[in-house]
């Protein structure tokens, strides 16, 4: 695996995530799932802002949720 072979990783989980996040009102999810969803999407995304800035990831969970 290669740099390019995890960013389409990462691109592809966040794209997938995205199309059901947030969950729309009325659904039945449990909150873990939810919760899981929404932390998966947050690394996803610092991951990939970390390499277009060329920075270190800065994985914290009161920061994972700040740009959703």
């Amino acid at each position: 695996m290669d740099d390019d072979d995890a960013k389409h990783i990462l691109l592809n989980m966040r794209r997938t995530i995205l199309d059901h996040y947030p969950i729309p009102e009325g659904s039945v999810v449990d909150a873990r799932y939810a919760m899981a969803f929404g932390l998966i999407l947050g690394i996803c995304t610092e991951c990939i802002q970390a390499v277009q800035q060329d920075r270190a990831m800065n994985v914290r969970l009161s920061h994972l949720g700040r740009d959703l």
